[in-house]
């Protein structure tokens, strides 16, 4: 159960730290591909998913080794 909390949390800190860098890679994504329509929401995905690895890198196996 520790476990789920743990995980839990790594999401939750990927989704709300990913609103404000999401519009960052949202920029990012119209500067490459302008008018393209979904650049927020694969933004918001990929800085999800990179903060989402990087807290369970440093929270969870740097710290067992």
């Amino acid at each position: 159960t520790v476990q789920i909390g743990i995980t839990v949390i790594g999401v939750l800190t990927g989704y709300l730290g990913g609103e404000a860098l999401g519009e960052a890679f949202a920029g990012w994504i119209q500067g490459l591909m302008p008018g393209f329509a979904y650049a927020g929401n694969i933004g918001t995905a990929l800085a999800v998913s990179l903060i989402t690895f990087i807290t369970l890198i440093f929270g969870e196996l740097v710290p067992k080794r």
